[in-house]
């Protein structure tokens, strides 16, 4: 069980493990492979009615934290998605469709599992470590879309709707190898980073001490991770055409460095800093100097807030 955060940087939550289960594209022609992906889209969609429940309880303040436990239980916290994995089993796929049929059966299986770590954290009071495996399912979300072929991925859900940003482009990335070596850092990058402050993100009855805790863990991860990527980035060589965006993108990683690092002052200014970072992104991409690029980067943009 996920959420998401108010805050569009924080994709990993229940909505945005909701929102993964949407990803979307041309519905197949071949009459086995479209009766397939209904009956897919029917195993998803069990876990989704799962999160109607949870959405509400998410989305409200619990002042008595015995309260909140105790909704997360009758909800169903541990058993979303059991209902899928046992659909999802029964299915047999097309012969061509068979490797991506266990990548999507192996994924949610993973994430029922980990919901499940995160039921027995709620059954014993912890909410720190109910908030983390909390994060890992979002994170788990995006992983398990990624591996999939990107015309599978693009087929998981109803026809005319958007593709889930953690589907693979089924189109070239531009800028040859330096491009493609990019865009595939930013899309590990991603969704670790987002993990950061997950627990922070929401209206759980964690106390003040509970809460600096979480965010005092936080801030040296995050800062970790930026200054990783930057290295790696810094490591490519850009094309000329790519070289003033480049740079750009190095000036945006430092910058993002130090608000966090700022942050560890006051640990709870975490989350201004978390909420600058979708307008940061903006700010990159206004300037950029070649179009090319923003489609290189594409894997920085976090998915809206819902």
């Amino acid at each position: 069980m996920s959420f998401r955060n108010p805050v569009a940087v924080m994709a990993v939550s229940l909505v945005a493990v909701t929102v993964l289960a949407a990803c979307t594209g041309s519905d197949p022609t071949d009459k086995q492979e479209r009766e397939y992906f209904e009956s897919v889209r029917a195993a998803r969609a069990l876990t989704e009615e799962n999160f109607e429940n949870f959405g509400a309880i998410f989305g409200r303040i619990w002042p008595v934290r015995e309260a909140l436990i105790s909704a997360l239980v009758q909800a169903g916290v541990g058993d979303a998605f059991d209902s899928t994995v046992a659909a999802l089993q029964e299915i047999t796929p097309p012969v061509d469709l068979e490797t991506d049929h266990e990548l999507l059966l192996a994924g949610t299986i993973e994430l029922s599992q980990l919901d499940q770590q995160a039921a027995d954290a709620v059954k014993a009071d912890d909410l720190i470590t109910f908030s983390r495996y909390n994060g890992r399912l979002g994170i788990a979300g995006e992983r398990m879309l990624g591996r999939l072929s990107p015309a599978y991925c693009s087929s998981l859900s109803e026809p005319g709707e958007e593709s889930a940003s953690a589907c693979r482009s089924q189109d070239p990335v531009p800028g040859g190898t330096y491009g493609a070596e990019l865009h595939e850092e930013l899309r590990a990058f991603m969704p670790a980073f987002m993990l950061v402050g997950s627990e922070t993100a929401f209206s759980l009855s964690l106390s003040p001490e509970e809460l600096a805790m979480v965010i005092q863990t936080d801030i040296p991860e995050a800062t970790s991770l930026i200054e990783d990527i930057r290295e790696r980035v810094g490591a490519l060589t850009p094309p000329d055409e790519f070289e003033a965006d480049h740079d750009r993108l190095l000036a945006f990683f430092d910058a993002l460095s130090d608000s966090f690092q700022q942050s560890a002052i006051d640990a709870f200014t975490i989350r201004d800093a978390l909420m600058a970072f979708g307008e940061q992104i903006g700010q990159l991409y206004q300037g950029l100097v070649n179009d090319d690029f923003g489609a290189i980067i594409s894997p920085l943009e976090p998915p809206p807030p819902e």
